[in-house]
């Protein structure tokens, strides 16, 4: 593998490809889905994606592998939440959020640690 990416460890780094990206979301437990990507146009390749589960995700990965999007849903099923906010100022945005919810590494808050 001539010119392949490595990470920080020498691990080869995954191509941008759904087929690639797949098995770690599903590490984590994410199931996901491909999407197409144009200049007006975000859409899912597939139906019923808000209902996929792990093998689901893992089946689509075959039907669909050089997918170069990847979507996962978010909010109960998963136990992610997403905040998209627009600002260059990242020092105010983080000082914001520990007011509203305490210091926290918001990148690794999943459900709880009981």
């Amino acid at each position: 593998m001539t010119g392949a990416r490595t990470n920080a460890l020498g691990m080869p780094l995954p191509t941008q490809s759904f087929r690639d990206w797949q098995p770690m979301y599903a590490a984590h437990g994410i199931p996901t889905f491909p999407v197409q990507i144009g200049p007006d146009l975000k859409k899912p390749m597939v139906s019923n994606y808000d209902r996929f589960g792990l093998p689901a995700s893992s089946e689509i990965a075959r039907k669909f592998p050089d997918a170069t999007a990847i979507g996962f849903m978010v909010g109960r099923r998963t136990g992610l939440t997403i905040l998209d906010v627009d600002t260059s100022d990242e020092k105010t945005l983080v000082d914001a959020l520990d007011n509203i919810y305490g210091p926290r590494n918001p990148y690794h808050s999943k459900g709880s640690a009981k």
